[in-house]
């Protein structure tokens, strides 16, 4: 498992953040408070918001090229 802070700007970004989830095989999930999500569900995504910052955890398989993919600031 790895944890990521990111932070969505616009609901565009979420949009693609999304799209890019789908195609990611392992598990994913944002975090906001305690409140959790799961990353490839557009509606869920959409609920966390956005100019806050969010955990992205990311359960499985490391794909190096899956964070280059995602389209929101990664702290």
């Amino acid at each position: 498992m790895k944890q990521f802070n990111i932070r969505f700007e616009t609901v565009d970004e979420i949009r693609d953040f999304v799209n890019a989830a789908r195609n990611y095989e392992g598990d994913l999930d944002l975090k906001s408070g305690n409140y959790f999500v799961d990353a490839k569900s557009l509606l869920g995504v959409l609920n966390v918001g956005t100019q806050k910052d969010i955990c992205l955890i990311v359960n499985g398989k490391q794909d190096p090229e899956f964070l280059p993919r995602i389209h929101c600031a990664v702290a």
